[in-house]
């Protein structure tokens, strides 16, 4: 099994080096939300992201309810690694796993997007 997970995540990997597009990785706060509403605002992000050319993983749509914290953030963490940007929505301060994915993602040099003002922070890490 975890074979199998290590492989779709390669897989994964390989699908989208060959993306022309940039690859961004949507990060926020999910914990003590209801579930609806995460959904939607991820959903959003998302849609505002397509529409401005980018490839675009979507946490919500590997983390299917509020499970396990350290499960989720396992699942979600090599995701932030196979990004060339984080999007960060305007509660990720409000959120320990926003902040884990925004410690990892300037750690290896992804560019950076704050919803909050809509500018760009480039990391020459």
């Amino acid at each position: 099994m975890l074979y199998k997970k290590l492989q779709l995540l390669g897989d994964l990997r390989h699908i989208l080096s060959n993306q022309a597009k940039q690859v961004v990785y949507i990060a926020g706060k999910v914990s003590n939300l209801e579930l609806s509403y995460v959904q939607a605002k991820f959903a959003l992000s998302q849609s505002k992201l397509e529409d401005d050319g980018f490839t675009v993983l979507n946490p919500m749509q590997l983390v299917k309810s509020h499970g396990d914290w350290q499960f989720d953030m396992r699942m979600c963490m090599p995701l932030v690694g196979m990004a060339d940007v984080i999007y960060l929505q305007k509660d990720w301060r409000d959120s320990e796993g926003a902040k884990l994915e925004f410690e990892l993602a300037t750690a290896i040099g992804l560019h950076v997007i704050f919803e909050s003002d809509g500018t760009e922070h480039v990391n020459h890490g």
